[in-house]
């Protein structure tokens, strides 16, 4: 028996109406094809507002579809990809969430030992992966020259406020994407990532860059994104910068 999907708890889309008809439309293949196309969200993902009510913040349905197409760019490694989704998401399993599950856990964030440990918290306004992110913001600064607003929009969400060349928008995004992705890293750690694994891993994810567009006959776009990171790791040394490792 087909499931009744008009008994759930929230409007059909478009899609599943036409879907769920009795009757099917003229062309009605062509109507299908071009609502896939289209990509029409008429219901965004209710974990997005789980994110806005945990960080405090308010962000529009085109604000949601800009982060969900940038990270869907973000890289041709679908590791990476996946673990972009898997934040976006709520995948990771936060003590807020273990608390559900099983009351005798702890609610508390394992860093900071202080704080409700809920995703927002883990990500952004835990005081200790703040100071993470002062560092990987200070650092994008430097070598791409333009200031990154200290906000969970941009850095979780990589969400920009000013139009961006595409070239140091590429380059953000994979800086970004490693720092994201060196968090869930740590799970249950006391201490965040650190500085020399963000450069190792976004070291790892410029050369899988550089193989990819060599072989696609590509490589002049590699060179005008990448440029400012291979100047800035040639030159980088700790202990002559004011960020430490």
């Amino acid at each position: 028996m087909q499931p009744d999907l008009r008994r759930g708890c929230r409007p059909l889309t478009t899609f599943e109406s036409l879907a769920t008809s009795r009757t099917l439309q003229k062309k009605h293949i062509t109507t299908f094809y071009n609502l896939l196309q289209a990509q029409d969200n008429e219901q965004i993902p209710t974990y997005t507002k789980a994110w806005e009510n945990d960080l405090g913040i308010t962000l529009t349905q085109s604000e949601w579809g800009k982060i969900f197409t940038n990270i869907s760019k973000s890289s041709i490694n679908t590791t990476i990809q996946e673990s972009n989704y898997k934040r976006i998401s709520r995948w990771h399993l936060a003590p807020t969430r273990s608390y559900r599950f099983s009351p005798n856990t702890s609610r508390v964030c394992w860093r900071c030992t202080t704080e409700i440990g809920s995703p927002g918290h883990l990500w952004w306004t835990c005081i200790i992966i703040q100071n993470y992110w002062e560092k990987i913001c200070s650092l994008i600064n430097i070598i791409t020259g333009y200031e990154l607003p200290t906000s969970p929009e941009t850095l979780v969400f990589m969400l920009y406020p000013s139009p961006l060349a595409k070239s140091t928008r590429v380059l953000i995004n994979h800086m970004l994407t490693a720092a994201n992705g060196l968090i869930p890293t740590k799970w249950k750690q006391s201490n965040p990532p650190t500085i020399r694994e963000w450069l190792a891993k976004v070291e790892a994810i410029r050369q899988m860059e550089e193989l990819s567009h060599s072989l696609n006959g590509t490589y002049d776009k590699y060179v005008f994104a990448w440029s400012p990171w291979d100047k800035f790791i040639k030159d980088y040394k700790p202990d002559n910068m004011s960020t430490p490792t």
